[in-house]
């Protein structure tokens, strides 16, 4: 993710807190457990409605089958979202990346 980060950012900025690897005791985390796959939907949908105007957004999923689903679903409600996955080309891939720095 890190390397990804680095690629994909214009000026990236990194903040260590502590030794590198090891967990922050300050940093909060959240679990929701969510039933099914339209309240994880609903739920994305949601938090994407909250930071869409702070700027770009990734989002990680389990399979490459699922990248394209959610990419029709965003695209359904109206956001505009790119996929990038590992059973694309390299040029391709490249593409993305670019777009996504605009």
């Amino acid at each position: 993710i890190e390397s990804l980060a680095k690629t994909i950012l214009r000026s990236p900025v990194e903040i260590v807190v502590g030794n590198r690897g090891q967990t922050c005791s300050t940093v909060e985390q959240r679990v929701e457990v969510l039933e099914n796959e339209e309240e994880k939907l609903y739920k994305l949908i949601m938090l994407i409605q909250e930071w869409y105007d702070k700027g770009s957004i990734l989002i990680f999923v389990e399979k490459q089958m699922q990248v394209d689903e959610l990419f029709k679903e965003l695209w359904n409600v109206g956001y505009k979202s790119l996929v990038l996955h590992g059973g694309m080309d390299q040029t391709d891939r490249e593409v993305t990346i670019q777009d996504f720095k605009l």
